[in-house]
């Protein structure tokens, strides 16, 4: 008996652990329904694979459009008209589609930028902030140049535009941006209209322009260009001498500097003089030899002027090279002036490092709009109005 009751008892265990393990089973499709019927309602709510990029990024790729594209030289000043070699910004108004969405931090879009413009790292600012009204960061522009080669290179790419938690709650989203940057000659048409555009989720603005070429007048004796230095605080300064090929005798440069910070400097070790030929666009297009300067310049008290005193430099061009400090944020102006028996030139530079930016607002979700209107006609606004608004 106590055997057949002790296996009674082992049925009757084993039967309850088959019902605990169906129960298990059961209790688990149960789970896995419910998941499923979350991220199938998840995908269904949330459109265009903003599902998938959430969960990838921390935030959504956000339909947006420009409503406004231009070039500008400078900044805020639409043209018509550019020489090719002129650099100029990219400006855009730009707004999200849906005014209603809000938006979170991690959300994004891209503008693909026109590829006949480029965007090269020595010159144009690849990450900058987008800022709203009071000054605050709201967001982060990076901009992803084409390929460097080939020559020139850099054209084109995108511009991506990430919110940062500024922008939680926010909706009614709007903008603008500006870039800074050069036309690729290999692209563009010179003397001619050409067109220039920017796409948003498939949607494309364009602006025409017409690029030109820009010559040197027969008679320049002195002209001069700086040109912010990559990764330093510090302005190269490119000088063209003698472009009418003038017989120069006994030529006298003097040359300072102004504005900045008041403690810029010339940068000792930085000069170079060398007999060139330019073409007709005041381009460097041959390098015939260096010469020797190092006991013809003088520095000034504090490297803020110096002069450079050259004999028997005849009819030939030249390009003087050099380097100055600069302050990131203030305008520099050097002045510059250059006297012979059969020439004289004279002439002042400034040069601000121009960088990209852009604005970014809207309006929060949390704040309440109230308008008080005429009791008989809801039309009419009235002014001066006092509310009292209680939970």
């Amino acid at each position: 008996m106590q055997g057949i009751s002790a296996k009674g008892h082992g049925r009757t265990e084993a039967r309850h652990a088959q019902d605990t393990t169906i129960r298990g089973r059961e209790g688990m499709k149960k789970t896995i329904c419910y998941l499923m019927s979350v991220i199938l309602a998840l995908g269904i709510c949330i459109p265009g694979g903003a599902l998938q990029a959430a969960f990838a990024d921390g935030g959504v790729n956000v339909a947006a459009s420009i409503t406004k594209f231009e070039i500008q030289r400078p900044k805020g000043t639409p043209i018509a008209e550019l020489g090719k070699d002129s650099a100029f910004y990219l400006a855009m108004d730009w707004k999200v589609d849906d005014p209603n969405a809000v938006l979170h931090e991690g959300d994004h879009f891209d503008i693909t930028l026109p590829s006949n413009v480029r965007f090269p790292p020595d010159f144009s600012t690849l990450d900058f902030d987008i800022t709203d009204a009071d000054g605050n960061v709201i967001a982060r522009a990076h901009v992803e140049p084409g390929p460097g080669t080939p020559s020139p290179g850099y054209s084109g790419g995108k511009v991506r535009v990430t919110f940062n938690d500024k922008i939680n709650d926010m909706y009614n989203v709007h903008g603008t941006i500006y870039m800074y940057a050069l036309f690729d000659q290999k692209k563009i048409h010179v003397n001619q209209s050409n067109t220039f555009s920017v796409t948003v989720g498939g949607k494309t603005t364009s602006t025409d322009l017409k690029v030109t070429k820009v010559l040197v007048s027969p008679e320049e004796v002195l002209s001069k260009q700086g040109k912010k230095v990559n990764g330093a605080n510090e302005v190269s300064w490119r000088m063209r001498l003698n472009y009418k090929k003038a017989t120069l005798q006994h030529t006298i440069i003097t040359d300072s500097l102004t504005g900045g910070s008041g403690n810029e400097t010339y940068i000792p070790g930085s000069f170079t003089l060398k007999r060139v030929d330019f073409n007709d666009e005041g381009s460097v297009i041959a390098t015939h030899e260096t010469v020797d300067i190092s006991s013809a310049l003088v520095m000034g008290p504090d490297n803020k002027s110096f002069s450079l005193t050259v004999n028997n430099l005849g009819g030939n061009q030249y390009q003087l090279a050099y380097r100055t400090t600069y302050t990131p944020g203030t305008t520099i102006t050097n002045h510059v002036k250059l006297t012979d028996d059969n020439a004289t030139g004279e002439t002042s530079v400034g040069f601000k490092e121009q960088g990209s930016g852009g604005t970014a607002g809207g309006d929060l979700a949390s704040k309440i709009k109230l308008t008080k209107v005429d009791g008989d006609d809801n039309s009419i606004p009235l002014k001066n109005a006092v509310f009292t608004v209680t939970a």
